[in-house]
């Protein structure tokens, strides 16, 4: 957990203080940021580790920073890259919004466990296809 909270915050300030470095750059570090994150929400599922509401910010903050991110470059909509990016964050915003219902009870938490993974399966299978639009688009 301490592990994550400081590669959270180098994330940020890596974001912050570096948006000179390129769209690509910028970009590549929301995906892995909203990649993990969910893959952390999967884990917290299948180990039936309910979160509370102050442990909720932890993963909305990454979309709100993400939208920060698609406001500053929206010059690039035209991207290939960033209209999936643009669907990574919905989906996983969509996750982060299930995982926040489900967590009422442990009930519903634990009947919820399998959607959350298939949740974060949509999520990771966006991030690729963001990584690869990225790709291309360095190519070209």
């Amino acid at each position: 957990m301490r592990a994550l909270q400081v590669a959270m915050a180098v994330v940020v300030l890596t974001c912050a203080g570096c948006l000179w470095r390129g769209y690509g750059r910028v970009m590549e570090i929301h995906v892995e940021v909203l990649d993990s994150m969910a893959k952390k929400l999967c884990d917290l599922a299948q180990a039936g580790k309910r979160p509370v509401a102050e442990d909720m910010a932890e993963f909305v903050y990454p979309a709100q920073r993400a939208r920060q991110f698609c406001r500053y470059f929206d010059e690039n909509e035209h991207r290939a890259s960033y209209a999936r990016f643009e669907q990574l964050l919905s989906l996983y915003e969509s996750e982060v919004q299930m995982v926040d219902r489900s967590r009422v009870d442990a009930t519903t938490w634990k009947e919820q466990g399998a959607e959350v993974c298939k949740a974060t399966s949509g999520v990771l299978a966006m991030a690729e296809e963001v990584r690869q639009a990225l790709r291309r688009e360095s190519r070209s």
